[in-house]
């Protein structure tokens, strides 16, 4: 796993950017979401930690050696906020999804997410078959957001991937001026 250092107490997380074991099963990568992330944070100077190897899936793992760092670097960077980036499948009806937990419903009740061209959806994240990463977070109060980004949306060989990465940027950044 590749983690960098920011100066803003907000953590990117990319624990599907490389293959993954679910229960046994070797899934695929969430093609791009660590270049996604590795931007945001250039951009934003948020924390990240990117997947870079085959590992067990720290979505259904709460044991993973991911987010046993992700907590670490929780802890003792005194994060507010984590912002974990999911792949959607191609033909999902909306290029992102913004999901926030509980915390982060309560702690920014008005917050406006970017829009890009009318795609934008909110809906809560849960699954219960699966302590995510956001659900664990939530447990301590700390407010995450998956943003579930639709594989179209991280073909860099297309614009809409920058866009993507501008809005998110936004999106931290008015975060931070919130005081986080």
């Amino acid at each position: 796993m590749r983690v960098t250092e920011g100066t803003i107490p907000i953590l990117l997380v990319a624990a599907h950017n490389t293959a993954h074991i679910r229960n046994g099963v070797r899934k695929p990568c969430d093609i791009n979401t660590g270049k996604v992330v590795g931007l945001i944070a250039q951009k934003t100077r948020a924390f990240s930690i990117i997947s870079t190897s085959v590992q067990i899936d720290p979505n259904w793992h709460i044991d993973s050696p991911f987010r046993q760092t992700l907590k670490e670097l929780i802890k003792t960077h005194n994060i507010q906020a984590v912002i974990d980036i999911h792949g959607r499948k191609e033909g999902a009806k909306h290029l992102i999804e913004y999901c926030p937990n509980d915390a982060f419903t309560q702690k920014y009740p008005n917050l406006m997410y970017p829009q890009l061209d009318g795609t934008r959806a909110m809906r809560k994240f849960i699954d219960d078959e699966q302590l995510t990463i956001s659900e664990d977070v939530d447990v301590q109060n700390i407010p995450s957001l998956q943003i579930e980004i639709r594989k179209d949306g991280r073909d860099f060989r297309k614009n809409t991937p920058l866009q993507i990465v501008d809005a998110v940027s936004e999106l931290i950044l008015k975060l931070a001026s919130l005081g986080i």
